[in-house]
């Protein structure tokens, strides 16, 4: 953690050994209460982008040993984060998918944090509702139109025997 002094000279440092695997890891990951594609993962700037942290859903052994450039969409979220921005953002994940993803700095250990989804899962229900919509909307004009025909018919029938009558 770092040098502790108690009389204005280094007298000794913590060093803390925390087991990944069985703490931080168990909570990051798959998020199956969002879908199928949502993951929580930990990245650290380093000189040539950030680092992952910690394992990913769709590329093995990349904890560790992944390193995405410093122009790419997870060094791009991490610049967004330091400038504010904390709104979900659309993004291009670590397999090439696009995905909406939001970046949270941890302070303390100059870590990052990304939540991501993939697009089409995210959307999927507004594109459910958009097409049940359009099919209700569609049945609503078929109905009012097909009601519209029975009215006028209603009211020209009489108009026509009155017309054949004279």
């Amino acid at each position: 953690l770092g040098p502790y002094s108690f009389s204005g000279t280094a007298d000794g440092e913590v060093i803390t050994v925390v087991e990944m695997e069985d703490t931080v890891y168990r909570i990051l990951g798959p998020i199956p209460e969002l879908g199928q594609t949502a993951e929580a993962l930990l990245v650290r700037p380093i000189d040539e982008g950030m680092l992952f942290l910690s394992s990913l859903m769709f590329k093995e052994g990349a904890a560790l040993n992944l390193v995405a450039g410093p122009n790419s969409p997870v060094a791009e979220a991490a610049r967004k984060a330091e400038m504010g921005a904390l709104d979900a953002f659309p993004s291009v994940d670590y397999s090439g998918e696009p995905v909406l993803a939001t970046y949270r700095q941890i302070e303390p250990v100059g870590w990052g944090l990304v939540v991501k989804q993939s697009e089409a899962e995210a959307f999927e229900p507004v594109y459910t509702l958009a097409q049940r919509i359009a099919r209700i909307t569609l049945l609503v004009l078929l109905g009012t139109g097909l009601l519209a025909v029975v009215v006028a018919r209603t009211l020209t029938r009489p108009i026509g025997s009155l017309a054949d009558a004279t």
